[in-house]
């Protein structure tokens, strides 16, 4: 459950196989924090949500409690009409505003280019490299590709995604790796390879880094909650 400020950018992610199609993947509400704001004129109740609208515009990812409650909630707002549906935006207002189980997703300094052109160049580039993220991706060819040199694209991608290529890389391989770990049969040599790693070392240490776990500790981990009964 996450909540995205405006023109902070974002970029979900789902890892499946060509052709594969995730039903309802996504469930999204949109509102204006401006009307929020302008409300609390006459309504006190709604200034207690100031402090939460403002560190929504880093990005937040709530944790699981608050994620599990406030999905029941927002799809009641989907069911729900008329003045129904306003109380029911509030409530999950108000859940988010007095939770404290949450991820700030970007730092105070984060401040991306917000000009049309600055978000299409952002655009291809992300889509070159999810198009080749199982293959060598070199950052020379991606600046080459938009006019830039290296520095000036290491610059430029590093203050619109909030993270360096190389990292942005890793973290969409492994978040790959996660799931052949959990759904398939492949080694984790084959899957090392399979997701753009040159050598096991080197996918061991990150994915370490970033999910705590070894692969071999995070596969028997996802088998123990999603046992396959064709295993």
């Amino acid at each position: 459950m996450t909540v995205i400020g405006s023109w902070l950018p974002h970029n979900w992610v789902s890892h499946i196989e060509d052709g594969e199609i995730i039903e309802a993947r996504d469930l999204i509400l949109q509102f204006d924090p401006d009307i929020l704001r302008k409300a609390s004129a006459f309504l006190p109740e709604v200034r207690g949500l100031e402090k939460f609208l403002k560190i929504a515009l880093r990005g937040v990812l709530f944790a699981e409690e608050t994620a599990r409650v406030g999905q029941e909630m927002l799809e009641a707002i989907g069911a729900s009409r008329g003045t129904d549906r306003l109380g029911r935006f509030m409530s999950l207002m108000e859940l988010f505003a007095s939770s404290t189980g949450y991820e700030v997703l970007s730092s105070s300094e984060f401040s991306p280019d917000r000009n049309p052109e600055a978000l299409d160049t952002m655009q291809r580039v992300l889509h070159t490299i999810h198009e080749n993220i199982n293959d060598n991706l070199f950052l020379s060819d991606i600046a080459d590709s938009v006019g830039m040199s290296e520095s000036t694209f290491s610059r430029f991608f590093k203050k619109n995604a909030g993270r360096s290529f190389t990292d942005y890389v890793i973290e969409l391989r492994i978040g790959r790796a996660c799931r052949l770990l959990s759904e398939s049969r492949q080694t984790i040599s084959e899957i090392c390879f399979a997701v753009g790693f040159s050598n096991l070392s080197n996918f061991n240490k990150h994915f370490l880094r970033q999910r705590g776990k070894t692969p071999s500790e995070y596969r028997k981990m996802a088998l123990s909650k999603w046992p396959d009964p064709n295993r």
